[in-house]
């Protein structure tokens, strides 16, 4: 859904001098939001078991970023898919929170599962294991395509 998404966005993640308290305590994380944004991983869909105190810390990091980008963002003409860009954010935020404490946590992770395919037809159903063999729901390259097909092209 990173067509629902706009650079502002992210820039209202990160906040500026003014908001020294706030910006402490994302900016330690810059790096990391860096190397993570521009790889080829991602952790989508806000999918995640964690122990109590590791879930609370996240909560705590991830809701100080929210409640900033929340108060500085202009959703002025969103349209209804684009008015959850809190939890759009959220999806990428848990990928720069995992990449930051992987190396400190016992960690496993396991490839999500689509039930897709199961209504339709024989052909339509065929059609999606299709798409989904050769462009996998959350890879690089189906993201670029659909990229390529919001353009027109």
């Amino acid at each position: 859904h990173a067509d629902n998404m706009q650079i502002e966005q992210w820039d209202a993640c990160v906040p500026d001098e003014e908001r020294k308290e706030t910006a402490d305590y994302v900016l330690a994380d810059v790096p990391t939001m860096e190397r993570y944004l521009s790889g080829s991983v991602c952790y989508f869909g806000n999918i995640f078991v964690m122990a109590r105190p590791v879930f609370e810390d996240y909560c705590q990091w991830l809701f100080t970023i929210l409640a900033e980008f929340d108060r500085r963002a202009d959703v002025t003409g969103y349209g209804t898919q684009a008015l959850r860009v809190d939890g759009y954010l959220a999806e990428r935020m848990f990928g720069v929170y995992y990449a930051h404490r992987k190396d400190e946590l016992r960690t496993l992770e396991l490839p999500r599962v689509h039930f897709d395919g199961f209504g339709g037809t024989a052909a339509e159903r065929w059609k999606t294991r299709l798409l989904y063999h050769l462009l996998p729901p959350g890879s690089v390259l189906r993201a670029r395509v659909k990229g390529l097909c919001s353009y027109g092209l």
